[in-house]
């Protein structure tokens, strides 16, 4: 027993550092109050229910300077809650107890979602033209005649709705396919089509 005692300490020892790290760098990716820093008016514009909450920036810290810091949002709700979002996005949908009755609100989830999504000012797309500067920074010309405006579809009790965005966070032009029940629960898959269109912000 004597023999094995250094290595079940060295076990436990391992384990101990092994969980200490997981936590500290679960901690420091978590969005970090940076203050109140007010943005993102539109917030509720689809949805009057969400004017009652306001948006902060907050920061995420990268552990061990394995990257840059990244610019991440919060919803502040009335009662002071902080709320990090997206990842947050359906506790919203609870409190107000929001459901899906129609192609109108299949649509007026998703692009709340989205509005979130980054931390910086994002612009649901009908055209490539919505987007600030597009002339001085064009995007690629194979997307001239992909982007659209959003559509819902019902298919077994669920809408599916497409929607493009460009986002002033690099610049980025993404396509999403999100899922909406009707009891307003959102299930969102993005993909990436271009970056560095238009204005586009570095801050990470």
């Amino acid at each position: 027993m004597r023999r094995h005692r250094p290595v079940i300490i060295k076990i436990i020892v391992t384990i101990i550092i092994a969980v200490v790290f997981v936590l500290t760098v679960r901690y420091f990716s978590r969005c970090q109050e940076l203050g109140t820093m007010a943005q993102k008016p539109e917030f509720g514009g689809a949805i009057p229910k969400f004017t009652k909450y306001h948006l902060e920036f907050g920061l995420r810290r990268i552990l061990l300077g394995l990257g840059s810091d990244q610019l991440c949002l919060f919803a502040i709700t009335p009662q002071g809650d902080v709320l990090g979002m997206p990842e947050n996005f359906q506790v919203l949908v609870r409190r107000e107890h929001l459901s899906v009755a129609s192609p109108e609100g299949a649509l007026a989830l998703p692009t709340s979602y989205v509005a979130v999504s980054s931390p910086l000012k994002v612009i649901i797309l009908s055209t490539l033209d919505m987007i600030p500067d597009i002339d001085r920074n064009p995007a690629p010309q194979a997307l001239d005649n992909v982007i659209s405006a959003p559509t819902a579809e019902l298919a077994n009790g669920t809408y599916i709705v497409h929607l493009y965005d460009w986002e002033e966070l690099g610049g980025r032009v993404k396509k999403w396919t999100i899922l909406v029940a009707k009891d307003g629960s959102v299930h969102a898959r993005s993909e990436e089509l271009a970056n560095r269109v238009g204005t586009a912000s570095d801050y990470l």
